[in-house]
């Protein structure tokens, strides 16, 4: 029986005791809800990630360095998992060992290899978020004829700052020598009824592969896009705690997304970070190392049209230092025309150069108003 409340859980693989702590949780929770399954967690997002004590979250900079990727265009693309001339079992090797297996002092997870010049890797917040030690990283080396893997360890280090409301982190490794890297492709092209492969850790079983379909190309979830305007991708793969990271490819083996959460008690409910939403990422840390809010402090409402009018504008907020008042009615972003809240959102944080134009209808007349957010980070 479904509880009133719903929660959802991320796939990092919590430790032994936080596992242990969960349960008692669970237990409790049963006794006091008679008659219901209550859908709960650690967290009051419902993450089942390792409770935190003092001294055990790691500190991330709050100004970091700018972020260096090599453009996909210098990459080579003969060492990725797209090359062209693959069978399909060379090609599945290369998307198990661009996969690889994130280990902090508190849990492990997953991560993909996106750049193999600077031995780049996306994974999901969560897995590196806990714990204060070393992370490290395990690669395949090469696979023997009995279909054992032979595994190197490698040191990881985080680049600019993970965020929490994308649930994404960047690492780099101190070496990647010979394993293939996974070119982002592009998850708006997803449609539903999409063959995917997911490769992560489960449980700590290394470089599991699972295959399902898209279920919904483009999930808008309020706790989960509302910063980004990015939706999940929902997926029926299966996937198990340990997966949180792990990459979900297309069958061209294009990265589409980042593993990273599920619904409890429900079959096949599963979630993944768009390839576009890490993107966009990427650009912002390229930019500036970190995502900076970049909230615009208005209430709005949507119009059929999907056009977007301000209903409310907060004194001291953003949009009133830059002119917006009750009534505008918000059509573009960028020069690109907005459908809905979410388009508007994306177009505000996929820009990496930190200049935004808005364009607004107001009393039948255009106009174009420009966000600074270069210039407020200099004040």
């Amino acid at each position: 029986m479904e509880s009133v409340k719903s929660f959802f859980r991320s796939l990092g693989t919590a430790t032994a005791a936080s596992l242990r702590l969960l349960s008692l949780i669970f237990a409790v929770t049963l006794l006091a809800v008679a008659g219901t399954v209550l859908v709960g967690g650690l967290n009051s997002d419902g993450t089942d990630t390792p409770s935190v004590e003092a001294g055990e979250a790691r500190v991330y900079p709050e100004n970091p360095t700018p972020v260096v990727f090599t453009p996909t265009s210098q990459l080579n693309i003969a060492e990725s998992t797209i090359a062209p001339g693959l069978t399909d079992v060379e090609r599945r090797h290369r998307l198990l060992r661009s996969v690889v297996y994130v280990e902090t002092n508190r849990g492990s997870g997953s991560g993909v290899l996106i750049d193999n010049q600077r031995c780049i890797v996306v994974t999901n917040e969560h897995v590196v978020a806990t714990g204060t030690g070393d992370i490290k990283a395990h690669v395949i080396t090469r696979f023997r004829a009995n279909g054992e893997n032979v595994v190197r360890t490698v040191d990881a280090e985080i680049l600019g700052r993970p965020s929490a409301d994308d649930d994404l982190a960047i690492l780099r490794l101190s070496e990647c020598n010979n394993l293939p890297w996974a070119p982002l492709g592009n998850s708006d092209l997803l449609e539903s009824g999409d063959t995917v492969t997911a490769v992560g850790h489960p449980h700590g079983f290394g470089w599991s592969m699972t295959e399902g379909v898209v279920s919904h190309s483009a999930r808008f979830w309020e706790d989960f896009s509302a910063k980004s305007g990015f939706p999940l991708v929902q997926i029926d793969t299966p996937l198990n705690p340990g997966n949180s990271g792990g990459g979900l490819f297309n069958e061209e083996g294009y990265l589409v997304g980042i593993n990273s959460m599920k619904r409890l008690y429900a079959e096949n409910l599963n979630f993944a970070r768009s390839s576009n939403l890490v993107t966009a990422y990427m650009g912002r840390l390229a930019a500036e190392g970190r995502v900076h809010d970049r909230t615009l402090g208005i209430v709005i409402s949507n119009n059929d049209d999907g056009s977007i009018t301000v209903q409310e504008v907060a004194a001291g907020g953003r949009g009133n230092h830059v002119g917006l008042r009750e009534g505008d009615t918000f059509v573009a972003v960028n020069g690109q025309r907005i459908d809905g809240a979410p388009s508007m959102t994306r177009g505000i944080y996929a820009d990496a150069d930190g200049i935004v134009e808005l364009t607004v209808i107001r009393n039948g007349a255009v106009y174009t108003l420009t966000l600074d957010y270069n210039q407020e980070r200099r004040s």
